[in-house]
């Protein structure tokens, strides 16, 4: 027993390349659940809502009702895939999402769509943000912030790639046969890497998290046993569940740019590539985040990220759109560091004040407050503009959110709990 005991222990790694390749998995999950069922799909509002006779916001709303689903049912969904078969329910979910995409190419009523993207939203949540970091997080140790940045930058390169792409594919096919790509799309991206070679934790694989060190399972089970519970009514969830909220409440204001140009007097093409300013930021900016965040700390980051957006907000405000367009483009580009704190630092900030151990318990929870500030933020920016004829309210309600998320991430340092060690062994001490 002892013989086989060691023998398990010299071959235990905590850096190799499968840890990598869950990384690659976790990019392409990444890539499907937001980059295309959410940062993609703009380009059918406008064929669909024609071809149904309806307008484009309510044809829009079948994507809020996803994004609110796939919040909402992150608790459950993450609890189903650990209790269950893990490859099974991540796998059922990858179905469900690439499928409900396919048979909207069938729908010819708008409750039709509402019905699909709620499957959709419901099966993104087996396999999108929840899911994805908790994975990392039980591979990675080392490099912990950097694995979620490369993870989840995917979504805005999957973004930046199929848009287009989509929208060439409608002009030449038509939008159901490209609603039939899309959900391929979907599948093939997430499904065959889950299927093979998906594991939600490294010792399965005879292997410690990246960087992480070997312990006696006796001593840390204790350990976790003393581990403060979570307490939902606590100040540093009401706090981190604040913060998540107002991170991605501004990230509406991207898709109003073409709007915000125009009533300053400039044209729509421009706020065409402010859009693809801020994409292209929304990418680098969630590899620099994740990097900060290995160096300096998840709330110097968030910290660093979120004065920078200030900065971005504040040229927007009083630069002239006609006269100064590479400012206008470069504060675009900035106002991009909004995605890399919502998605990468919010994840972050949560392991940092919680703990590893509380981490997969408290997050699907923050993640409700992710999906209610992103869902609701093309709305109220637009209502916004509707009662007060300009853009300058949500610019300056931007200005605010930012402001007050510095303070909280601020007072969230005296709550950070006192350092859980590494979890991971595969064998027990011998005795």
């Amino acid at each position: 027993m002892l013989f086989y005991a060691l023998e398990d222990l010299a071959f235990m790694k905590n850096k190799s390349i499968h840890h990598w390749i869950i990384v690659a998995i976790c990019c392409g999950l990444s890539a499907a659940s937001i980059g295309i069922c959410f940062n993609s799909l703009g380009v059918f509002f406008t064929p669909v809502s024609a071809a149904l006779g309806i307008g484009i916001g309510a044809f829009a709303s079948h994507v809020t009702i996803a994004n609110l689903l796939i919040g909402l049912c992150s608790a459950v969904g993450m609890k189903l895939v650990k209790k269950y078969h893990f490859r099974i329910m991540v796998s059922l979910g990858i179905l469900m999402a690439g499928g409900a995409t396919m048979l909207m190419s069938l729908g010819q009523n708008i409750w039709e769509f509402y019905l699909l993207g709620a499957v959709r939203g419901i099966g993104c949540s087996f396999f999108a943000l929840v899911v994805i970091t908790y994975i990392i997080g039980n591979w990675f140790d080392e490099k912990h912030g950097f694995a979620v940045g490369l993870t989840l930058s995917f979504s805005g390169l999957s973004g930046a790639f199929f848009s287009p792409m989509l929208g060439y594919l409608i002009t030449q096919v038509g939008w159901r046969y490209t609603y039939l790509i899309t959900g391929i799309c979907i599948i093939f991206l997430a499904l065959p890497g889950t299927l093979l070679l998906l594991e939600p934790r490294p010792e399965k694989k005879h292997l410690l998290p990246y960087g992480g060190k070997m312990i006696d399972k006796a001593a840390q089970s204790a350990k976790v046993a003393s581990a403060r519970k979570v307490e939902f009514l606590s100040i540093p969830f009401i706090a981190v569940a604040l913060f998540a909220t107002l991170v991605p409440a501004i990230t509406g204001i991207t898709q109003h740019f073409p709007g915000y140009v125009e009533s300053l007097g400039s044209t729509a093409a421009v706020g065409a590539m402010m859009i693809s300013a801020a994409m292209i930021g929304n990418i680098i900016f969630k590899l620099l985040i994740g990097l900060l965040s290995d160096k300096i700390g998840p709330v110097n980051a968030c910290s660093v990220m979120i004065s920078v957006n200030l900065l971005s907000l504040i040229f927007l405000m009083v630069t002239n759109p006609v006269e100064n367009q590479p400012i206008l483009l470069a504060s675009a580009f900035l106002f991009g560091t909004t995605y890399a704190v919502g998605a990468v630092g919010t994840s972050l900030v949560t392991r940092h004040v919680f703990g590893v151990e509380q981490y997969a318990a408290v997050y699907p929870y923050i993640s409700i407050c992710i999906a209610v500030g992103s869902a609701t933020s093309l709305t109220i920016t637009g209502l916004l503009y509707d009662l007060f004829g300009t853009y300058q309210f949500s610019l300056f309600g931007g200005i605010a959110f930012g402001v007050l998320s510095l303070l909280i991430l601020q007072g969230l340092r005296a709550w950070r709990p006192a350092p859980m060690p590494i979890r991971y062994i595969a064998v027990q001490s011998p005795e």
